[in-house]
């Protein structure tokens, strides 16, 4: 990293644009590199703020006349790294919840690094060195849910106030990323394939940005439900669930708004998958067309609701 820094030094942004934000690129995918390695979920989130650090001040500060491509790349990382900054916090917030138990002692076999166990990076590429069927006891924990305490509780608070804050930013860095692909309609094309070599990454911003939205329209996301497995005798004092969600709308206009948009990228994103016939993101588009069902559904009960003077 101090190398970096040097480099950084010499190739000043003034002069050296190009070369500048190559070198921060750089640096985030080291940070990003870094964090796949890292079992605390609280460093894995300060790794991927330091992403933000180096690259958001730039953003919207470049001349897209003469460096659209830099400005895409720029928007697109960001965006990443605030949705893995989401992912982070509500990680930590869950976590809060549950206890680690000796083994035999009840409570759910869980692992201890997801992305470890399915031999897959943050990226989602597969690594054939930690791929494997059959994932060592090792990289596994049993735990229990727990009743928290008032500090715990407000803790668990904040950090899906900060969860909602990055899924509102990553949001913000996706759409600005799009924005860039608009056609003189201003809408993202589907009567021309986008440029080569930005396909892969337009159709992933678009699925991004409905799955966000889809996640803070839910009531509620799945709660941390103990396996049948579990003792008996802890199921008497097992705690009342405790519902948490992430809001990305603080309105109901704004809600709305968010809504609309998930909607017309998702559909977007899966009839150009299927008109294109772009195999990578196939899955993708079916699942897309399942959440656009969901939120219209959603979405008319909403109105129904607020038709009927019910405040949500």
């Amino acid at each position: 990293m101090p190398l970096y820094r040097q480099a950084l030094e010499y190739y000043c942004l003034d002069g050296w644009v190009t070369e500048h934000v190559n070198i921060l690129m750089e640096m985030s995918n080291l940070y990003r590199s870094l964090a796949g390695f890292e079992p605390d979920s609280a460093r894995r989130a300060a790794m991927n703020l330091q992403r933000i650090k180096l690259l958001a001040p730039l953003s919207g500060d470049l001349s897209p006349d003469h460096y659209l491509g830099l400005i895409r790349s720029i928007d697109l990382e960001v965006a990443n790294a605030y949705r893995d900054v989401m992912v982070e916090r509500e990680d930590q917030a869950e976590g809060l919840e549950l206890q680690r138990v000796p083994v035999g002692g009840g409570g759910v076999r869980i692992p201890v690094n997801p992305d470890a166990v399915k031999g897959r990076s943050k990226s989602g590429k597969t690594s054939s060195k930690t791929a494997t069927t059959a994932p060592p006891t090792s990289t596994y924990e049993n735990v229990v849910k727990k009743t928290l305490g008032e500090e715990e509780r407000k803790a668990q608070v904040q950090l899906l106030k900060l969860a909602t804050d990055a899924a509102k930013k990553a949001t913000a860095f996706y759409v600005r990323f799009l924005n860039t692909y608009l056609d003189q309609t201003g809408r993202l094309p589907i009567n021309a394939p986008l440029p080569e070599g930005s396909e892969n990454h337009v159709l992933s911003a678009a699925f991004n940005v409905g799955r966000l939205v889809r996640k803070s329209s839910s009531a509620v996301q799945q709660p941390f439900v103990p396996s049948s497995s579990s003792s008996s005798s802890s199921s008497s004092t097992t705690p009342t669930t405790t519902h948490t969600h992430l809001e990305l709308s603080t309105t109901q206009k704004e809600a709305d708004k968010d809504l609309g948009r998930a909607l017309r990228l998702l559909t977007w994103a899966a009839d150009y998958t299927e008109k294109y016939k772009v195999e990578s993101f196939r899955k993708e588009a079916e699942l897309a067309k399942e959440m656009v069902s969901l939120m219209i559904e959603h979405r008319r009960r909403l109105g129904a609701l607020q038709a009927n003077g019910i405040r949500i």
